[in-house]
């Protein structure tokens, strides 16, 4: 049975272990893949040059990939890359592990608004919030910038659910504190059941 170790290059397999783990091609067809010596050139030519430091990858809808050496401008479908830490080259039979360790790689939307929305969530929110980011401000500016940035998620969660044709369920407001708060013992809660109309105590 065919395997990705059937790919004796390291730097190549490296790259289709995570074209494996992000896509649902079976092995035979991921294999395949290797015929487009055009794209296997230029993935190549990433490891070799030490003047490259990006390379993106797409799936295009005839099952064959499109590669590049930049952003594209637009994309049809879900893209990935490979980032170099510094520019340098790896030869052939280079540690998988040393390219694990010295490329980031990561997958992208093709949509630029799930771009904004990743960079909100996943980078700008953290640094907001990281209290030691914002010591010595005001406790007003504290609140006022906090406000602001939950508007923005709320905001850029209405516009995603329109484009998609989702109904927007807006989080209720306050929910954040939600952490900061002491947890009630369900021995001090009465239960309330609707009963003919009615309330009654359990």
């Amino acid at each position: 049975m065919s395997s990705l170790d059937d790919i004796d290059d390291s730097r190549l397999r490296f790259v289709f272990e995570y074209l494996r783990a992000m896509s649902d091609m079976k092995i035979e067809k991921l294999l395949k893949l290797r015929e487009d010596q055009v794209s296997m050139d230029k993935i190549m030519e990433f490891f070799e040059s030490s003047d490259l430091s990006l390379l993106v990858i797409i799936f295009g809808f005839g099952g064959g990939l499109e590669v590049f050496f930049e952003y594209p401008p637009a994309m049809k479908n879900k893209a990935l890359y490979f980032v170099k830490k510094e520019k340098n080259s790896y030869e052939k039979g280079v540690d998988i592990n040393l390219l694990k360790a010295n490329v980031i790689y990561g997958d992208m939307h093709k949509s630029p608004l799930h771009h904004f929305i990743a960079f909100v969530n996943t980078v700008l929110s953290p640094i907001i919030l990281n209290e030691r980011n914002r010591e010595g401000w005001p406790e007003t500016l504290n609140e006022y910038i906090k406000r602001d940035l939950f508007n923005l998620q709320k905001k850029s969660d209405f516009v995603l659910a329109r484009a998609e044709g989702r109904t927007y369920l807006a989080h209720p407001i306050g929910l954040e504190k939600i952490d900061s708060q002491d947890p009630i013992s369900c021995h001090k809660v009465n239960l309330l059941w609707l009963v003919n109309g009615g309330l009654r105590d359990l």
